[in-house]
C-alpha cells in the first residue's frame, strides 16, 4: 500500500450499495479541498466467510488524497 493520506469510508450492507458510498466519500474529498491521487482500495472486513447475510458485511472503500492548497 502506498505511502500518503487517504479519505476512507467504512460501512455496514451488501456491495451493491458500494457505489452509493463511494458518492458520499468523493462528495467529502472535494468539499474538503483534497484531490484523489490514485487508485481506490476496497477492503472487505467481514463477508461471506463470516456470515451468511449480506446485511451483516462490513466494508472499507480507501482512496488516496493529497490537500490541494499544499
Amino acid at each position: 500500500m502506498p505511502k500518503g493520506g487517504y479519505a476512507c469510508i467504512s460501512f455496514l450492507g451488501p456491495y451493491s450499495d458500494m457505489n452509493r458510498h463511494y458518492e458520499i466519500l468523493i462528495d467529502g474529498i472535494e468539499l474538503n479541498g483534497y484531490e484523489i491521487t490514485g487508485n481506490s482500495i476496497e477492503k472487505n472486513i467481514v463477508d461471506y466467510d463470516f456470515s451468511d447475510s449480506e446485511e451483516e458485511y462490513i466494508s472499507e472503500i480507501q482512496i488516496p488524497v493529497k490537500n490541494q492548497t499544499k
